[in-house]
């Protein structure tokens, strides 16, 4: 178990939808069908095992993320040690599938955190 704690940056479960849609408008395709779900989801504010989420395999073995992803990791795993904020990862959907915040994830597996705060959305 780890002795590390996880401050987050939350914003209110009123604003977890357009607070999304500003965010992930940056790095989504606005046309693809999990940037369209986030507006009709309800959001609200959780505690999830690490171990319920579920992950994108294709996206894992993406040239492109494993050549990005160990320095992103890198820079959150400093951000929780040095007691700064992260952002909630981003769940959707009843498999809980984990649609933003991969490197959060994995610098929190990497600390021995087994529980993360999540913004989850379901319809």
């Amino acid at each position: 178990m780890s002795n590390v704690t996880v401050k987050y940056q939350i914003v209110e479960e009123s604003r977890i939808k357009d607070y999304l849609l500003e965010l992930l408008a940056k790095e989504w395709d606005p046309k693809g069908e999990d940037y369209s779900n986030i507006k009709k989801v309800k959001w609200s504010v959780q505690s999830l095992s690490l171990d319920e989420i579920t992950l994108d395999q294709e996206l894992l073995i993406d040239p492109d993320f494993q050549k990005d992803v160990p320095r992103r990791v890198e820079f959150h795993r400093n951000k929780i040690l040095h007691n700064e904020p992260i952002m909630p990862l981003v769940i959707m959907y009843k498999d809980k599938y984990l649609v933003d915040g991969y490197a959060r994830f994995f610098a929190l597996k990497k600390l021995g955190i087994k529980e993360a705060k999540v913004y989850l959305g379901l319809f």
